[in-house]
């Protein structure tokens, strides 16, 4: 679990865990917790943006921009791990939902974390991926 989670934020964020997977209430929810990462993150709150994200991510696992928003949040948090992972997620879901543009993007920032690892061989190859991709 990454350092500096409030437990006060996971807990307010608990409820949504208990919405079901019909998208008339999980899309609406999710929308709003991308909007409010994004104000946190204006606001210097890094890691809650980061948390805020994550949330957004898992209410719609289908919708590879939710991954990359949890990914881009995550890095800014200093969590790369955690962002190689929604990145990972997030090549899949644009992969089935048939999204070029997603998908090159969310390779493009695989291959980034890849080479701020030094993992030069890697970042290549998924850089190109994402050129071929888009």
């Amino acid at each position: 679990e990454p350092e500096g989670v409030s437990e006060r934020l996971r807990q307010a964020l608990a409820p949504l865990a208990q919405l079901t997977g019909d998208r008339t209430r999980t899309l609406p929810a999710s929308l709003g917790l991308r909007a409010a990462a994004s104000r946190a993150a204006g606001a210097g709150a890094a890691r809650t943006a980061a948390l805020l994200a994550d949330a957004a991510a898992r209410l719609a696992p289908g919708d590879p921009d939710a991954h990359y928003l949890a990914g881009f949040f995550a890095v800014r948090a200093g969590w790369e791990d955690e962002a190689a992972e929604w990145f990972r997620s997030g090549i899949a879901a644009a992969r089935a939902g048939g999204d070029t543009a997603a998908r090159a993007l969310l390779l493009s920032s695989l291959g980034n974390y890849h080479l701020r690892r030094g993992a030069l061989p890697q970042a290549e190859s998924l850089q190109r991926r994402a050129l071929r991709v888009a």
